[in-house]
């Protein structure tokens, strides 16, 4: 089988230090090219990684499969607009877009193009909520009355590009930026919460 061919959309801090990393370790999958408006940056990243470095999207070759969109928030929607347009499969980092709305338009656009749409919540993969998950769906726990979710910690993630501190670019507050995470977990592990059925919503989930 053919290794599956990824492009990567943005070459900031999430992606060398973590998924260019993981990339490694994945012989299923091959990185075909980085983009990124920083020239020097991306060219260095891709000779270190043994790939082509682009400045420009529409430089990406055709025979690309999946392309990972790692950009600052308010650059998602336009790209994978773009990229499910031209027919590939799309990794986002969370949040998919910064309005529902505009979130709902491109959900559509993957159905019309028959691709797939995926956005980067990584906490659904942890053993933690595996088991939690594993418990809720055997009833082990009961019947769920309340949950309450909550994170944070003292911040040691520092962005390229800095976009967290201007709100034109980052879209929001904490909310977009890790509350989206709790939002996605919440979902994952009780299902469709404005049921009362809430067993038969985690058996459909």
């Amino acid at each position: 089988m053919q290794p599956i061919r990824l492009a990567i959309v943005g070459c900031g801090a999430i992606v060398e230090n973590n998924h260019l990393p993981a990339l490694r370790t994945c012989p299923e999958w091959q990185l075909a090219c980085l983009v990124d408006a920083n020239q020097e940056r991306v060219q260095g990243l891709a000779r270190d990684y043994g790939c082509q470095g682009l400045t420009d999207i529409t430089k990406i070759p055709a025979e690309i499969e999946v392309v990972l969109v790692a950009v600052p928030n308010h650059l998602h929607g336009s790209l994978v607009q773009h990229f499910l347009q031209n027919d590939c499969h799309v990794l986002c980092e969370k949040p998919m877009t910064i309005t529902s709305q505009e979130g709902g338009k491109l959900l559509a656009l993957s159905g019309v193009r028959r691709r797939l749409l995926v956005v980067g919540h990584q906490l659904r993969f942890l053993p933690s909520v595996q088991l939690l998950r594993k418990m809720l769906r055997s009833g082990d726990l009961g019947n769920i009355q309340h949950i309450d979710l909550a994170m944070g910690w003292a911040s040691q993630w520092q962005s390229v590009t800095n976009f967290y501190e201007d709100h034109a670019l980052a879209g929001g507050g904490v909310m977009l930026d890790l509350g989206c995470h709790l939002l996605d977990l919440a979902f994952y592990l009780f299902g469709d919460l404005n049921r009362d059925d809430r067993a038969s919503a985690l058996d459909e989930s």
